[in-house]
């Protein structure tokens, strides 16, 4: 490809980019779409309890239900949530749209610099800036949506050697997706070993104060929180489609099919994770450890496929 080419190449995709993103304000901004439904709803709740009162509460999963009596918000992530309802001035719907929206910008900017840092070649450098769009779209108001921001600037900050502040951004993953946290942290020790023990130190100490400064604004405990996610742990052993209890039954096969192979927004996306996964293992072997992590919240319950696609840029990267 001579240098006119090149060029007109390259404006071709930026100008595809900007159509893209210029189609998405539109039906963002002025539409509300996609609307929001199931998990979607529960996050938002708190994101409005938080704008409107400050009060880091839910009701339950009925969202018709008035005069619901208020629980405690320590069941997941809360960091994205937070974010999004305290740079919503207006606590409007219009906001959270505006919002979510510029975390996908942003997640687009660390992206492309992150990219030009390691010097990736340009074809796939779009492939991974295109899918990690789509999947953004597809999680939409999810917390994974924040998360994959968050990662993206671990990335950029971590490859140019920024390890204190590496380490404060780590800590957010931990208050956005504890499960996120577990996976990201476990594979990038893996994969990362020797730069993270010579700058343990100071990872370490950036982790730290990201967590104090979280707890800070978090009105409940650390242990609080912790107690939570492990009550909530009921939700992974006792879905009636988890393969670890109900077996390799029917409706289970049926749902792996429905959330891995013909889901409309991302079709046969379950083929790309696997394959993802088996280079990461041919790269890293000993990331073979992973694997059981990644299946009790992956296709342990079908339904929880939003882990996985959250994690595809990751494994891109």
């Amino acid at each position: 490809m001579n240098l006119n080419n090149y060029f007109s190449y390259y404006k071709f995709i930026v100008s595809l980019f900007i159509l893209a993103y210029l189609g998405i304000f539109i039906l963002e901004i002025f539409y509300y779409l996609p609307s929001p439904t199931a998990d979607d709803l529960w996050f938002l709740k708190v994101t409005f309890n938080i704008c409107r009162d400050n009060a880091f509460v839910v009701t339950n999963y009925n969202v018709f239900e008035h005069n619901a009596e208020p629980i405690k918000y320590v069941t997941h992530g809360w960091f994205g949530p937070y974010v999004m309802a305290k740079l919503n001035i207006h606590c409007s719907i219009r906001g959270l749209f505006l919002i979510n929206f510029l975390i996908k910008i942003f997640t687009t900017i660390f992206l492309f610099f992150h990219l030009k840092t390691i010097k990736l070649n340009n074809t796939l450098s779009i492939i991974i800036l295109f899918i990690t769009l789509l999947i953004q779209l597809k999680i939409q108001f999810r917390l994974e949506t924040f998360v994959i921001l968050i990662y993206t600037m671990l990335f950029y900050f971590f490859f140019n050697k920024k390890y204190f502040i590496s380490g404060i951004i780590f800590s957010f993953v931990f208050f956005s997706q504890p499960t996120l946290f577990v996976i990201i942290g476990l594979l990038g020790l893996i994969i990362y070993f020797n730069i993270i023990k010579k700058n343990l130190l100071y990872l370490l100490a950036g982790f730290l104060i990201g967590l104090l400064l979280l707890l800070n604004l978090y009105p409940y405990t650390f242990f609080e929180y912790l107690s939570g996610l492990w009550e909530h742990r009921g939700a992974i052993f006792n879905n009636e489609t988890t393969l670890l209890l109900g077996g390799l039954t029917e409706s289970y096969l049926y749902n792996l099919y429905k959330y891995y192979i013909i889901e409309p927004f991302i079709p046969l996306w379950g083929i790309l994770i696997i394959l993802l996964i088996f280079l990461l293992v041919k790269l890293e072997p000993v990331s073979i450890i992973t694997l059981p992590i990644l299946f009790l919240f992956g296709p342990n319950i079908p339904s929880s496929n939003y882990v996985l696609i959250s994690l595809i840029p990751f494994f891109m990267l």
